[in-house]
């Protein structure tokens, strides 16, 4: 969103969980104000997913991603694929409480229904992970409509693309074949083995 990246792209210092919190903040702010000023839009929400680089170096760098709302990211890493964020909807809350498992909240209607947004209260909570990439590790951001294919399904995906953005338009079009409901956005970012470190990327 745009106030998000207004926020961070003036902030000189390290970004850290505090300061992306701010960021939020903003932007919640900022819709909140014009589901009020405008009533074509009063019911207006949003979901957020952010990664950032804290540091790179050639043998690994750390990334703080944050989240609101159901729109996930992954690592997928020599060991596994692993699931980073916790997705804020109906479906999850029920996978957490044990009622329903994983594989059943990917169709379950409850998917849909999102516990937490941007814009959805006065104020918001941000779910932080830290996450560490070595060389060819990949971190893969998505829209919630990336979630028609299973966590094995995506892995296949990646593991098959030579490249970053391959893997990113591969999994996009494996779920638009296996007729996701909703919109699919993804974004691939992978670690490559460099002679060059950039402390502080972002």
């Amino acid at each position: 969103m745009r106030e998000v990246v207004t926020c961070l792209d003036a902030w000189e210092g390290a970004i850290d969980e505090t300061v992306v919190h701010r960021a939020v903040m903003r932007a919640n702010t900022a819709v909140r104000s014009r589901r009020v000023s405008d009533a074509a839009v009063a019911d207006m929400a949003a979901t957020l997913t952010l990664a950032f680089a804290t540091s790179v170096h050639a043998d690994e760098s750390s990334w703080l991603v944050v989240n609101v709302g159901d729109s996930p990211a992954w690592l997928a890493a020599a060991h596994g694929f692993t699931r980073v964020t916790e997705e804020h909807n109906m479906a999850s809350e029920l996978v957490r409480s044990g009622v329903i498992s994983r594989d059943a909240a990917r169709m379950h209607p409850g998917r849909h229904v999102v516990t937490r947004a941007i814009g959805g209260a006065d104020t918001v909570m941000v779910d932080p992970a830290h996450v560490a990439l070595h060389p060819d590790d990949q971190l893969v951001v998505a829209s919630d409509g990336l979630e028609v294919l299973s966590e094995r399904e995506m892995q296949e995906v990646i593991r098959r693309a030579p490249t970053a953005r391959d893997a990113a338009r591969r999994l996009v079009d494996a779920a638009l074949s296996g007729n996701a409901s909703d919109n699919v956005t993804v974004a691939v970012l992978r670690h490559l083995q460099s002679s060059v470190d950039a402390p502080g990327a972002r």
